[in-house]
């Protein structure tokens, strides 16, 4: 069994002795996550913290943190860092922070890298305070891991088996990229459970699209399961747009009413399977009425799973695939005709 570094064989503390280390490039990561109130999120997003914007009073107070670790870890070593880098993220149920530092020296800067992200979530928690004391920093798992099979040392499908042995992580969706040989002969007989497999080359927008579709799909699963009424989600379009509402409904093979309300309008779009059959804005119906609601950037949702039978009308002619696909065709062509125009 490994002993601790800090003690002597007899017991006494001291700071290691890497003296006859040599000197190389190290670099660690660390990440922190604060977890907050949709309110409060939606406070920090628009910026409106009386206290100023608290992701970049964090990031500054992250870098100065790492510089200083030595005093905040007795028996650290004052290291020559060459580089911080700290990322505060908004992201649906928080903000997710992430430090990168590094440093030519003896020893390695884990320490550094933590102080940096404890410091940015301390910060972060005391700038959004005043508006909810239930605020937690916590290490949240990721929604989704996005894998390469071909890694250096612990291949794409050793990490799977790995982390799927473990109770806090064996449950998080995997996407795969490989070559269509190593999918076929490799990973798909072998691998049970994968999200999805995507063959190399790809395009980077197909890449993001695949793993996009499966976070939204995950987030809708959890606010269903934080649903104040059985069958009933509610949510804001700050949080979840238009497009990954449609695009998780349709992936889920969700049946459903979708009602999105912007001030005084109010839609009703409804899904069968997760094909969006019926959709109304006041006298406007059919698709017309789905490319206006895909434009709301703004409003409140509420997906409701026992109206899905509500109405019985059919208006919409194209899949929701289709009628997403030609929403953002009409706004690219709106945008040209801006710019042509002007």
């Amino acid at each position: 069994m490994p002993r601790l570094s800090h003690y002597s064989k007899h017991g006494k503390i001291s700071m290691v002795d890497v003296s006859a280390k040599a000197v190389t490039t190290r670099t660690a990561i660390a990440q922190a996550f604060v977890r907050m109130s949709p309110s409060v999120l939606r406070t920090v997003r628009r910026l409106k913290n009386p206290k100023g914007d608290p992701l970049e009073i964090a990031r500054i107070a992250g870098i100065a943190a790492a510089k200083r670790t030595a005093e905040w870890i007795p028996l650290c070593h004052p290291l020559p860092l060459t580089h911080i880098d700290v990322t505060p993220r908004l992201c649906k149920d928080g903000v997710d922070i992430c430090s990168r530092v590094t440093a030519t020296a003896q020893t390695g800067v884990e320490m550094e890298a933590l102080v940096a992200v404890a410091c940015a979530a301390l910060t972060v928690y005391d700038m959004c305070k005043a508006l909810d004391k239930g605020i937690e920093i916590t290490d949240d798992p990721p929604d989704v891991i996005l894998c390469d099979y071909n890694m250096p040392g612990l291949n794409g499908r050793q990490l799977f088996e790995k982390l799927r042995g473990r109770d806090s992580t064996r449950h998080i969706p995997f996407l795969f990229m490989a070559s269509r040989a190593d999918i076929e002969e490799r990973l798909r007989p072998l691998v049970e459970g994968a999200e999805d497999f995507i063959a190399k080359p790809f395009l980077l927008k197909d890449l993001v699209r695949s793993a996009k579709k499966v976070v939204d799909r995950l987030h809708l699963e959890k606010l269903q399961k934080q649903a104040s009424r059985p069958g009933v989600i509610q949510g804001r379009l700050e949080e979840m747009s238009m497009t990954d509402l449609m695009q998780s409904l349709e992936m889920g093979q969700k049946s459903c009413r979708l009602e999105v309300r912007k001030g005084t309008e109010r839609a009703e779009l409804y899904f069968s399977s997760g094909q969006c059959r019926d959709a109304k804005i006041g006298n406007v119906t059919g698709d017309d009425a789905v490319f206006k609601v895909v434009l709301w950037t703004e409003g409140e949702f509420e997906i409701d799973f026992n109206a899905a039978n509500a109405s019985s009308a059919t208006t919409t002619t194209r899949s929701t695939t289709g009628l997403l696909m030609e929403a953002m065709r009409l706004m690219d062509e709106a945008s040209r005709d801006t710019v042509g125009t002007g």
